[in-house]
């Protein structure tokens, strides 16, 4: 599928496996570029960005998100104070 064509995609740049955290890293990246206007996907970036201790980028998905979907801020505040 798409998520399969995505990763195979990587594998060829980079000439080896990719890592499945920076592989769905870069599929959620895509979704945004593809969607930039839905929450959800900056919403799942800030999580895995979280997961990979990477708070600032976390953060700012997070902050994006709320500011895309407003009834997302008591989630995501929960999850910002998890930092």
């Amino acid at each position: 599928g798409e998520y399969s064509e995505m990763i195979n995609r990587l594998r060829a740049r980079e000439g080896k496996p990719p890592d499945l955290q920076e592989a769905t890293l870069a599929i959620y990246t895509e979704k945004i570029i593809a969607e930039p206007g839905n929450a959800d996907w900056y919403e799942n970036r800030g999580r895995l960005y979280m997961s990979m201790g990477r708070k600032a980028k976390a953060l700012a998905d997070f902050e994006k998100a709320v500011e895309l979907n407003p009834y997302k801020k008591g989630e995501i505040d929960k999850l910002k104070n998890r930092l």
